[in-house]
């Protein structure tokens, strides 16, 4: 009885740290995916499919189908490349079946980033350590529910599994068996300390590292107190440095393309730092002026 409420037990933890995780992760990609704009996409090419792609796999090719038009396509390189590193010979792929070989006059390559690397593994990364901690909250706020041990009988273990059950299920009335030996219980007081707020600025801490790397302003949200201004300047010059590595290689790429496929596509980070810049810089130095007036000139006696 005992081994199996504790396999059961153990199969609810782990299926809530995988729900934990799958939250994180989804919720962490779909803002990777939606960081940017493109704008002037052919028709027959799927945006969303475009920076998932790019997430995933950290690469794309973008070129142009007899009978689809110009799209873009997974691929494994398939000859030695340049001595940039370049692909020359790509083999383009779909899950549909769709399979050609391109050489490197009819393609042009789109990277996520100027090291040619997804994103995914950065935020796997990032939603486990979120998961872990959002889980050891949920621990800890349940520890100061039922901060305590039981030692009993065997005879009457299933009763009180059943009590506690109830009590755990906010039953407001549990009803207990006659027989059911009290003074025989050994109670051991756990006391866990209430850790939950603390790990919680913990979380969110982390949230706004994984924030910063996507290039997401996030200066607001990290300290309970007020930041000084050049807390916040620094902050979004970090944002905008870890955008710039996703967004000029995204630029390069449309440059490129615009030139051999005579197309007009642009690309932008869907936030627009200036304006968030000047106005969270603007309410910080005022905020840091009222607080702080100027001192009074002492003047010198004669």
């Amino acid at each position: 009885m005992g081994g199996t409420a504790t396999k059961q037990a153990q199969k609810k933890a782990a299926w809530r740290n995988t729900i934990a995780f799958d939250h994180y992760y989804n919720q962490l990609l779909n803002l990777a995916m939606s960081c940017f704009e493109w704008s002037n996409l052919p028709e027959e090419i799927d945006e969303r499919y475009l920076e998932l792609s790019l997430c995933q796999e950290g690469k794309i090719a973008y070129f142009d189908d007899d009978v689809m038009g110009n799209i873009v396509m997974k691929y494994v390189e398939n000859a030695q490349p340049n001595i940039y590193n370049n692909p020359v010979r790509i083999h383009a792929y779909s899950h549909t079946g769709y399979s050609r070989m391109l050489e490197f006059d009819e393609f042009e390559p789109i990277y996520n980033n100027y090291t040619r690397t997804p994103i995914i593994f950065d935020l796997k990364w990032y939603a486990e350590k979120l998961a872990a901690i959002d889980r050891t909250i949920e621990i800890n706020v349940n520890a100061q529910k039922t901060p305590v041990i039981l030692k009993v009988d065997p005879n009457n273990r299933f009763s009180l599994v059943n009590m506690f059950e109830q009590y755990n299920g906010n039953t407001p009335l549990i009803v207990a068996d006659r027989s059911l030996d009290m003074e025989g219980m050994q109670v051991m007081k756990l006391d866990a300390p209430y850790v939950a707020e603390q790990l919680n600025d913990l979380k969110a801490g982390i949230m706004n590292e994984c924030l910063t790397m996507l290039g997401i302003d996030n200066s607001s949200l990290n300290k309970k107190e007020r930041l000084i201004t050049n807390e916040v300047v620094t902050n979004l010059g970090n944002v905008m440095a870890m955008r710039y590595t996703r967004l000029d290689a995204r630029r390069e790429a449309v440059e490129r393309i615009n030139k051999k496929f005579g197309t007009n596509i642009e690309v932008d980070y869907r936030q627009k730092m200036p304006n968030i810049m000047m106005q969270n810089f603007e309410q910080m130095a005022e905020s840091w002026q009222s607080d702080n007036p100027p001192e009074k000139e002492e003047t010198p006696n004669e």
